[in-house]
């Protein structure tokens, strides 16, 4: 309760004192416990040219903790707290593995499987005096261990010089015995040596929906989930990146962002203490096609949810400050992203694949764009894109239609309008076929490999579908050809796959890996080599066998959690005449040939047509990329 008190939330200490004045762009206290001792953790994060060194970050975290000396614990704190507790415990129910987890956890440490009532009860029993007890018990006047991390070759930074040197310890092993150890042995009920033979694929049952069209013409699809007293919500508007133009780019996440902020009735903070006293979330999102509303909630608190939801939709503040905070710390991201490979070799294959398409794009956008976007870009955007008509809201409830439609109708009866309806048209690749392109990443220790080509626009039975089925042999698993070579065989990796992806307008194939950095010619020779073999070899009967056994089982819990269903029912939304799709899919599963997959392998995985892009050090890349034959042409992000 202290650690959310001091630094969880808008509402907590570390927020007001080092995000809000964006003296940091994150700061945390987190108290972790594992089974022989707990610690206390305080981070942070400064934002760039905002303090001078590490020292003023510390003065800034250690004034905190004597506010808290002076404040106290008030009774917000406690019922927001309690609020989240509660929560945190009921959603934690909402999946087999949620369930076998706690009865697993309490079983073995407490002996009794079902303690989820009692743990709820013994946070709600705690006392202001409680927590102002253990802070003087654990946290006032102690010991620390106080870690400076700071840019290579800039000691001037830390919070303060050494006085601790790690020493090199000789290590004795253990002469302690089994006996003395006291150890349980358990009770073995099978023979552990033979492999369990799966079962016939168990029967799905798919979440049964209600549709309905609201006034506003927001489509609405419900389904009714007796398993837990919650309600989980997406409401999905047709305002994603494809209405940004490259100039703006990132415009839309930033504006899903400061919708989570202040409205014209409470600031951010005060609306972040509404919600947590109620124990819900509500959070604003964007994706390429849908600017996105998650609400997830106690089903007893769903009216007042609804009315925050509304409140954040309808009446956003576009405060300066927040503005200048949220994009701070965006392009603070964006500047962090471009240490890392991975995320550079991201953007990078958007650049080849898309050219100068907004898709070509992070979903924050880059740092020039960032830069110049203001207040009244995302006001034209949001006045401009955000309405209901065409908008889908998405429902997981315990409540029935009869009860749920008319509340929802109710909340969002006020809400009106239309935006304008948008295509998006998708350029062809920049990228040329059977090309490397080298993108510096200098002294890096591992090489990002990426081997890609657009391909077709996602269905759900289709050619998209079964392409992802002829995948899975190669790439799409842990056993695929790809990663055993790569990872197992060779050791060149900690992990390899492949996969095609894609919207209603677009689709990309890709492979790829992080790798050793010595080892990246030979990676990426290993990688056309499985490639080529299975594009003209195709499938085996082993790997056709295991692909169904291992689809056609993982769709038994598919649809159990709130948030699967959603994800279920926008699909059914996103693609209104696809009938039973689930069915059809296991139908195409348990009946799709190998000569229907092999010849989806010589269309598709055929690495000549694929454009290949190599993320590392190009000084000593160049000449061993250059050896393989095709050639090497050196790329900068645009």
């Amino acid at each position: 309760v202290l650690a959310e008190i001091l630094g969880s939330g808008n509402n907590s200490l570390l927020y007001k004192n080092l995000i809000k004045p964006q003296k940091a762009v994150e700061a945390r206290a987190q108290h972790a416990c594992r089974e022989l001792a707990c610690e206390f953790t305080f981070y942070a994060l400064p934002a760039p040219g905002s303090v001078k060194s590490l020292a003023e970050t510390e003065a800034l975290l250690r004034a905190s903790l004597a506010e808290f000396e002076q404040r106290g614990v008030t009774d917000d704190d406690l019922l927001k707290i309690k609020a989240k507790l509660e929560a945190d415990a009921v959603f934690g129910l909402q999946s087999v593995s949620g369930k076998v987890s706690q009865l697993a956890y309490n079983q073995t440490f407490f002996g009794e499987p079902d303690l989820t009532g009692a743990e709820i009860k013994r946070y709600s029993n705690v006392t202001k005096a409680d927590v102002e007890r253990v802070y003087r018990q654990y946290l006032q006047g102690k010991a620390a261990v106080v870690m400076s991390v700071v840019p290579k070759g800039q000691p001037q930074l830390v919070a303060r010089a050494d006085n601790f040197k790690p020493t090199a310890h000789q290590y004795q092993p253990s002469t302690t015995t089994a006996a003395e150890l006291h150890l349980r042995e358990a009770a073995m009920t099978f023979d552990r040596s033979k492999e369990p033979v799966a079962g016939a694929n168990p029967a799905v049952t798919l979440p049964k929906t209600w549709q309905a069209t609201l006034p506003n013409q927001i489509e609405l699809l419900g389904s009714q989930d007796l398993e837990t007293p919650t309600s989980t919500i997406l409401l999905r508007i047709p305002a994603g990146r494809y209405h940004e133009t490259t100039d703006k780019a990132g415009a839309i996440a930033l504006l899903a962002a400061m919708l989570n902020e202040s409205t014209q009735q409470r600031s951010s903070e005060q609306l972040s203490l509404a919600l947590e006293k109620l124990g819900s979330t509500i959070n604003f999102g964007s994706d390429d096609q849908y600017l996105t509303a998650t609400v997830s909630c106690l089903t007893k608190h769903l009216q007042p949810t609804l009315d925050l939801l509304m409140e954040q939709l309808q009446q956003p503040a576009f405060l300066p400050a927040d503005f200048a905070r949220l994009q701070q710390q965006t392009l603070q991201s964006l500047q962090q992203a471009q240490k890392n490979p991975a995320e550079l070799a991201r953007i990078a294959s958007r650049q080849l694949m898309y050219g100068q398409h907004i898709k070509a794009y992070a979903e924050m956008g880059s740092i020039p764009s960032v830069s110049q976007l203001t207040v009244k870009d995302l006001q034209a955007l949001y006045q401009q894109l955000v309405k209901p008509a065409r908008s889908q809201l998405l429902v997981s409830s315990d409540l029935s239609q009869q009860q749920l439609q008319p509340l929802l109708g109710k909340a969002l009866a006020n809400w009106q309008g239309e935006a304008p309806v948008l295509t998006p048209v998708i350029p062809a690749a920049v990228a040329k076929a059977g090309t490397i392109y080298l993108l510096d990443k200098p002294d890096a220790p591992q090489s990002e490999i990426r081997l890609l080509r657009r391909t077709m626009t996602q269905d759900l039975t289709g050619e998209y579908f079964r392409a992802n089925l002829m995948n899975f042999a190669v790439g799409g698993n842990f056993n695929s050809r790809i990663n055993l070579n790569l990872r197992e065989d060779k050791g060149y990796t900690y992990g390899a796959g492949s996969s095609f992806t894609g919207d209603r307008f677009s689709g990309i194939f890709s492979a790829g890996a992080a790798v050793r950095a010595d080892v990246t010619a030979a990676a990426l020779q290993e990688f056309i080599k499985e490639l080529k073999r299975y594009s003209t070899e195709g499938i085996t009967a082993d790997e056709l066998a295991f692909m169904r056994s291992s689809i056609n089982q993982a769709d038994a819990l598919k649809f159990e959690t709130p948030q699967a269903r959603l994800s279920f029912m926008a699909t059914v939304l996103e693609f209104p005449n696809s009938g039973d799709f689930v069915k059809a899919r296991n139908e195409v599963v348990t009946t799709i040939g190998a000569a229907e997959l092999n010849a989806l392998a010589a269309r598709y995985m055929d690495p000549a047509q694929m454009s290949i892009l190599v993320v590392g050090p190009a000084a000593k890349l160049q000449k061993e990329l250059a050896a393989l034959g095709l050639p090497v042409v050196p790329y900068q992000l645009k």
